[in-house]
């Protein structure tokens, strides 16, 4: 797993443990885990991506990744014309497997992935969820 990945995924750690410290460091990560390394698939989409556009602050970091020709090195030249590959980003398609790039320096990854991740947390603190349990 690359740095970047970890970081990430510490960040999101963080993030979650303070707001769910009653789920447990352990059941967080391994929701953590499967949402963004086993079965991003089934969580993100590049509709997902697309409706959530407001979490791109237009830094550039997208632009530096993808070489993108219109990066005027601190933002995006044109930012409403720019390229498919860039209106998809972070979003990653390759083959069968689909997900977001996890790179703690790309807000618009960390939003996605934080608010997926608060919409599984959730369900295991609903105090209707345990009653279906029960």
């Amino acid at each position: 797993m690359p740095f970047s990945d970890l970081q990430f995924i510490k960040h999101l750690l963080k993030v979650f443990y303070e707001k769910y410290p009653d789920l447990g460091i352990d059941l967080i990560s391994d929701i953590i885990e499967e949402t963004l390394i086993g079965a991003p698939n089934l969580f993100f989409s590049r509709e997902l991506v697309q409706d959530n556009a407001d979490f791109c602050i237009k830094c550039g970091y997208c632009c530096r990744e993808l070489e993108c020709d219109n990066f005027n090195g601190k933002s995006c030249n044109d930012y409403e014309n720019r390229s498919k590959v860039c209106r998809d980003y972070p979003f990653y398609e390759i083959g069968f497997e689909t997900g977001i790039s996890l790179d703690v320096q790309c807000n618009y990854s960390v939003k996605l992935a934080e608010m997926v991740l608060d919409k599984r947390l959730k369900v295991y603190t609903d105090l209707d969820s345990y009653e279906v349990w029960l």
